[in-house]
């Protein structure tokens, strides 16, 4: 599973989630409004959770949850 907990991690995040798509793997998570952050061009408060978390899927339905986080 791939989290941010602070805006400077959300880029890596979506970044790394597009590449495991691109692989063929099904994301499947949450965004949340604050994960804006990252740009300093948008203005919101601050989270009271995980910005974004988001974990891949080899197929679908009933796909066996992958670690992303695995060499």
């Amino acid at each position: 599973m791939r989290v941010a907990h602070a805006p400077h991690e959300v880029r890596p995040v979506l970044e790394a989630v597009e590449a495991l798509a691109r692989e063929g793997r099904w994301c499947v998570g949450h965004l949340r409004y604050e994960a804006a952050a990252f740009d300093p061009a948008f203005d919101v408060h601050a989270a009271d959770g995980p910005l974004a978390f988001i974990n891949s899927l080899r197929g679908w339905p009933g796909a066996d949850l992958v670690d992303d986080n695995a060499p």
